[in-house]
């Protein structure tokens, strides 16, 4: 169960969105419901220049439910897709407690996504979903195995992992703004891939040390003196 906290977080976004579109289609409680959600749990960056707040705290509370929050199911879906495939060989590479330590990443790369929005959006429109979640886990992942080339020898290499991640992702994040003409939160992609590098500089574990010698095991042990087989 290393990856259970972003289980969790999915399967209560998964929650919430079921909920929501039950509620679009007059199914349970009221259609209002999602715009009510929206307006107490999405990011809206005018709360940070002087709007008033529907409760005490909205102006960072929202930072970290925005995540929670999606435009429909096919919206949840899509990130979640992605971070389900990154989660287990992530944890794999954040070593011993790798729970905690992917916690600390979901939180840092969304609290980057929403920094980004904040400061580079100029508009008025809230924003919601884990996509810059999505974008931070993918570049810890990359730096993870970025660091495991360097284990290896190949320092080239991981510099050239590193980069073309980085620019991957940038051109899918364009692309993605282009095709939806507009309706995409490209400053949260950038900021959420922002977080993940600053989340794996904080959280990964140190890496071994190769001049600590051979671990108990690792060799045979010496028999003593005269001729061994």
């Amino acid at each position: 169960m290393a990856c259970w906290p972003v289980w969790a977080a999915l399967a209560l976004a998964a929650l919430i969105e079921l909920v929501l579109t039950l509620a679009d289609h007059g199914l349970v409680g009221s259609p209002r419901w999602r715009a009510l959600a929206y307006g107490y749990g999405a990011f809206w960056p005018g709360l940070w220049t002087g709007w008033s707040v529907n409760y005490p705290g909205q102006s960072w509370g929202m930072m970290l439910s925005y995540g929670l929050l999606h435009a429909g199911p096919g919206h949840l879906a899509g990130n979640a897709l992605v971070i389900a495939l990154i989660a287990p060989d992530l944890a794999r590479a954040l070593g011993r407690r790798p729970a905690p330590r992917l916690a600390g990443l979901w939180l840092v790369t969304q609290l980057g996504g929403c920094i980004g929005f904040g400061l580079l959006h100029g508009g008025a429109q809230p924003m919601v979903g884990a996509s810059g979640v999505a974008f931070g886990l993918v570049m810890a992942q990359q730096l993870a195995r970025a660091r495991q080339d360097r284990l290896l020898g190949l320092e080239a290499g991981a510099r050239r992992r590193i980069l073309a991640t980085f620019a991957l992702l940038m051109l899918a994040n364009a692309a993605s703004w282009l095709m939806l003409a507009g309706q995409l939160a490209w400053e949260t992609h950038l900021g959420g891939t922002l977080g993940g590098i600053l989340g794996w500089w904080l959280l990964a574990p140190d890496p071994p040390n190769p001049g600590a010698g051979p671990r108990h095991g690792a060799t045979a042990p010496d028999r003593g003196p005269g001729p061994k087989p």
